[in-house]
């Protein structure tokens, strides 16, 4: 896969991922996350069920993929580098 294709994957990836998550100043979640795991934690913040820490949006910070023991992310502003 090209430079080119991986960009074009991470923008896909990066929309359906805003899609999903809940912001940061959503109503309070249902989902209680004392006695979470990390990933349980994780999980629930991509289902959408509990909302994304306010950090992500300060610095603009995307996930993309939570896998256990691994965590990667977009931290970077797609369109200020590849205007649409």
């Amino acid at each position: 896969m090209g430079e080119t294709q991986v960009i074009e994957q991470w923008s896909r990836e990066e929309l359906e991922n805003r899609d999903r998550l809940r912001p940061a100043d959503a109503p309070p979640p249902t989902v209680n996350p004392a006695g979470m795991s990390g990933m349980e934690i994780f999980n629930a913040i991509f289902s959408g069920d509990q909302q994304s820490p306010p950090m992500g949006e300060t610095l603009n910070f995307v996930p993309t993929l939570v896998a256990h023991a691994t965590t990667t992310c977009l931290v970077f502003d797609l369109p200020s580098i590849f205007p649409r």
